[in-house]
């Protein structure tokens, strides 16, 4: 998989051009490019009710994202309901190490919502200087979840990056469904907006 983006991104590099200005591509008129979805899972479980459309375009930016969508909640999960969970266990289990007792609470942390199975939780590496995350939400209903097909357009003339999203639902059930579509692309200068749209329609049941 990194291989198939490393070679992706060198053949972009070819397609656009290179210098040494901000604005590393230049094209007349908007235009598709290729993109690469990726998986944030441990985000995505944590935080996946929550709003996030957004372009992530330094090491920084993606930091403060994985802190913000992932570590931060943990960490408030954590101080809220610490005491209560060890006061539980300790009616349940008397008599135990101050040692055990920590080991039963972090299991107890990572086998239930909204942390269960996020114990090792580990990030991608992206290299930011050549690519730029994008991630965009969905909130829909249907009977499974949708189909969500990504297009992003870029516009060098208005200084614009279009990331389009195709949501496809299936059946009417009564059902509220979260998802959201993270994609690798070309790197978006500071100087350029990025715009989030999306267009939902009704697939097979």
């Amino acid at each position: 998989m990194k291989f198939s983006i490393v070679v992706m991104f060198i053949s972009l590099m070819f397609l656009f051009g290179c210098n040494d200005k901000e604005d590393v591509v230049t094209n007349p008129t908007p235009v598709s490019v290729p993109t690469v979805s990726i998986s944030l899972a441990c985000i995505d479980h944590v935080s996946m009710g929550g709003r996030l459309n957004r372009a992530i375009r330094t090491q920084a930016e993606y930091d403060y994202l994985i802190y913000q969508y992932y570590q931060k909640p943990l960490n408030d999960y954590w101080n809220a309901n610490y005491q209560s969970v060890l006061q539980t266990i300790k009616e349940e289990y008397p008599g135990l190490t101050d040692l055990e007792y920590a080991v039963l609470v972090n299991k107890a942390f990572y086998t239930s919502l909204p942390f269960e199975g996020t114990e090792n939780c580990s990030f991608p590496s992206i290299d930011f200087s050549q690519n730029s995350l994008l991630v965009q939400s969905v909130k829909t209903g249907g009977c499974r979840f949708p189909d969500l097909t990504p297009n992003v357009t870029w516009d060098d003339t208005k200084k614009e990056v279009h990331y389009s999203l195709k949501v496809t639902t299936h059946g009417n059930c009564m059902m509220l469904i979260f998802r959201r579509k993270w994609l690798l692309v070309p790197r978006i200068p500071d100087s350029y907006n990025v715009i989030f749209t999306q267009d939902e329609e009704e697939g097979p049941k």
